[in-house]
């Protein structure tokens, strides 16, 4: 370790940090840096989480008020996307790519998967 110092115009040079105080200095700047990379992935949870959160389908009615070609999780675990038929009023659920499927109701709470709104 070394000192910090300050070179004068004069040739002179003044010590700012002795040595001695230079590894403490280190170590708190390494133990704050480590404590900003956690609050920052504790963060970043956090925020997952709510987002997590938002797209939770908890009840018949937000199941419901998804538009058409809507995916989602139910609590089964099945993946299902919603389609509507000339025949079936409201729509309904089948497992995507399989369009003989006998429409059902996913199992409540859904976790919202995809709806047209995010794009492709």
């Amino acid at each position: 370790m070394h000192s910090v110092s300050l070179l004068h115009a004069d040739g002179t040079t003044e010590t700012l940090i002795p040595e001695s105080e230079v590894a403490s200095l280190r170590s708190e700047v390494d133990r704050l840096t480590r404590e900003r990379d956690e609050a920052d992935v504790l963060r970043a949870e956090d925020r997952k989480a709510l987002a997590d959160e938002s797209r939770m389908i908890r009840t018949v009615e937000e199941l419901d008020a998804l538009p058409e070609w809507s995916v989602v999780r139910d609590a089964d675990g099945i993946i299902c996307e919603r389609l509507t038929y000339d025949d079936l009023p409201g729509g309904g659920w089948i497992e995507p790519g399989d369009e003989y499927a006998t429409p059902y109701r996913p199992a409540i709470p859904a976790e919202l998967l995809w709806t047209p709104k995010d794009g492709e």
